[in-house]
């Protein structure tokens, strides 16, 4: 293989202005559409006469965890609210516990987090309720099996 045209190439003197530019052009394209994308930091939850009522995404994180914490079987949840065309999505990452019914807690908890946002907080605009498991935990009461009892321990 010829290397010559290739060296002849890398030896023209706006070569490497080009790529610098094109390098930084891309980070900047990079850094704007990341910028636009950016979810914010309060919703409005309703409006009226008087104005508009705000609620930050923090305080609509808790509440939701606070939500699915109440639940035995739910030992750790992370809640993630996004907002797209005004419509809230909710996203929760939990871990249950092995003996849990993920059926029965699943449609519970989207049941409950869509009650708390629309009657607590007064958002309306609630859309898909996702429930992603994360992990498994033990079960919160973990009775060992046993055939001996202590008393029979101490006879033998």
């Amino acid at each position: 293989m010829d290397l010559k045209p290739i060296i002849y190439y890398l030896q023209q003197p706006g070569l490497l202005d080009g790529v610098l530019i094109g390098l930084v052009l891309s980070l900047l394209i990079a850094f704007l559409i990341a910028l636009l994308r950016r979810q914010p930091e309060t919703f409005e939850a309703f409006a009226n006469d008087s104005g508009k009522v705000l609620i930050s995404r923090h305080a609509l994180q808790e509440q939701i965890q606070r939500c699915c914490e109440e639940l035995d079987d739910v030992g750790r949840c992370r809640v993630a609210v996004i907002q797209r065309a005004k419509v809230l999505s909710v996203r929760i990452q939990l871990r249950l516990r092995s003996n849990a019914k993920l059926v029965g807690i699943s449609g519970y908890l989207q049941q409950q987090v869509t009650n708390v946002v629309r009657t607590n907080l007064g958002v309306e605009n609630i859309g898909p309720i996702d429930i992603l498991v994360t992990g498994v935990l033990p079960p919160a009461a973990q009775e060992k099996a046993t055939s001996i009892k202590p008393e029979d321990s101490a006879a033998q």
